[in-house]
């Protein structure tokens, strides 16, 4: 859902060939507390996780979500992104 449209389905690709599972990693960072401070980072990536499951046929356990919402120690530090992105390409 991207400015009030509707996205288009994925078309299946007869020459493609799929591997694996289909994985997100979704990250939002509102950058909460500093001065650089941003609104609505967060609420993107669950609009895009609904998208993602709703329209793409994503299962919510193939995705990894990294936001400011979570304990400290898991925020979306550079190294949990770095482990994400190992993640989405096992």
């Amino acid at each position: 859902w991207y400015m009030g449209r509707q996205p288009k389905p994925a078309a299946p690709d007869a020459n493609a060939e799929t591997h694996g599972a289909k994985r997100a990693l979704l990250i939002g960072i509102n950058y909460k507390g500093t001065q650089f401070e941003l609104r609505g980072c967060i609420n993107d990536v669950k609009s895009q996780q609904e998208m993602l499951v709703k329209h793409y046929g994503f299962n919510t356990q193939d995705m990894q979500v990294l936001t400011e919402e979570e304990p400290k120690e898991n925020w979306p530090y550079k190294n949990r992104i770095v482990e994400g992105m190992k993640w989405l390409v096992q």
